[in-house]
């Protein structure tokens, strides 16, 4: 029995608990700054917002590090080892340096999941239904380390400490560690980038590579353009939807995330939605788009129902089903660099300039139009993904990270 088939649950299992720890900093790091380090509001969601672009900003320079120059398992050990570093510096009670201790810890977590997720995608000798079914399996599980964190955290902070927190989060942080080394031994072929520069360069003439890369580009943007228009629909009922209301579907949503998903991932272990994906993600993208409407529509509280159903319905979707596509896809070689772009399009610049109305209509419409085409086409993008992912796959097959 290949050894490597007990990598998926194993790093399942590490996703869910790094999720506890970096959903379980974000849930107390304002109240920390403002509660213990007596710093203005003003100051301590400025260094939020920075940890937040740090969050999505470092994983791609860990992807392209991992992927050129050392390796993805070296780099899921060292991100592993600097979590806990981060959280064990701030336990100390040192806030002089809290910027940089921030940096670590956004660098260690979320680093940690990419590597994490490009691992899962490596376990697998020829790339198929069952990555996209483990995709759903992974984003479950961050989903239930976020649901757990957000409850365990504050809740350790206020009956003791906030450093009593982040210790309990440098703890949990260990078995990430050795699980990351262990998955190491797990692989057979030698630790060592799988690409370095010169390769790197060459490749640019390998036409399927360019073609997996070129389609891993339009599924990020497709992801940017859903994640702004997600953005712009949450910051339009802020302000007139009461915060009773919001925080019942607050706690709707990742309920209703976790079930969807792991129907999605039951349905893509059976082979159910091998060929079915592009009309699934088209009706994502539709309903997303819909919800812009009705956001721009209707400021009432049916309006914000609404509008969280169809979120409810588009976010595994579109957005999950985006995530597995690009494990399945894109070029192993680049898998994290890929996988880097894909945290990088979290990122809503729409967010620091003064044109966010203007923009995310754009994004909306771009949006409802993909959707619309992807309804329709849903056949012909199978049939082009088959190829490309049989072809460029078969030859890679006993390529890891």
């Amino acid at each position: 029995m290949d050894r490597r088939i007990i990598i998926p649950p194993v790093m399942t299992v590490l996703l869910l608990l790094n999720s506890m720890i970096y959903y379980g900093f974000r849930a107390v790091m304002i109240l920390y700054c403002v509660d213990v380090l007596q710093l203005p509001d003003n100051n301590a969601f400025g260094l939020y917002n920075q940890f937040t672009l740090l969050v999505f900003f470092l994983p791609l320079f860990g992807g392209i590090i991992a992927d050129l120059l050392v390796s993805r398992r070296i780099m899921l050990v060292t991100s592993s080892v600097l979590s806990i570093i981060g959280f064990l510096l701030l336990s100390g009670g040192n806030e002089v340096n809290l910027p940089w201790y921030i940096g670590i810890i956004a660098l260690g977590t979320c680093v940690t999941k990419v590597m994490l997720l490009a691992g899962i995608s490596d376990s697998f000798p020829s790339r198929n239904h069952t990555t996209e079914g483990w995709t759903m399996m992974t984003y479950m599980a961050v989903n239930i380390g976020a649901v757990i964190s957000v409850v365990l955290f504050p809740y350790i902070a206020s009956e003791y400490t906030y450093e009593t927190s982040f210790t309990l989060a440098a703890l949990i942080g260990i078995p990430i560690a050795l699980g990351s080394i262990a998955t190491v031994f797990l692989y057979s072929r030698p630790l060592a980038p799988l690409v370095n520069y010169t390769e790197f360069l060459a490749l640019k003439e390998d036409v399927k590579v360019e073609k997996g890369i070129a389609f891993t580009g339009i599924v990020l943007g497709f992801n940017m353009l859903y994640w702004a228009t997600y953005s712009a629909i949450f910051q339009e009922y802020s302000l007139v939807i009461e915060e009773s209301i919001q925080s019942v579907f607050s706690s709707i949503t990742p309920i209703a995330t976790i079930t969807a998903v792991a129907v999605l991932g039951i349905l893509h272990f059976t082979k159910m939605l091998e060929k079915v994906q592009f009309l699934l993600i088209g009706i994502g993208m539709t309903l997303m788009s819909v919800a812009y409407v009705i956001c721009l529509t209707f400021s009432s509280t049916l309006g914000y129902i609404l509008c969280q159903v169809f979120l409810i319905i588009s976010e595994p979707l579109c957005h999950v089903m985006l995530l597995g596509l690009i494990l399945r896809v894109a070029p192993r070689k680049f898998l994290g660099i890929a996988l880097g772009f894909y945290m990088f399009s979290f990122i809503n610049f729409y967010d620091y300039i003064n044109i966010l109305d203007f923009l995310s209509s754009i994004s909306a419409l771009i949006l409802f139009g993909l959707g619309i085409c992807s309804l329709i086409f849903y056949k012909k993008l199978w049939n082009w993904l088959f190829t490309l992912n049989r072809n460029e796959l078969s030859r890679d097959s006993h390529q890891e990270g």
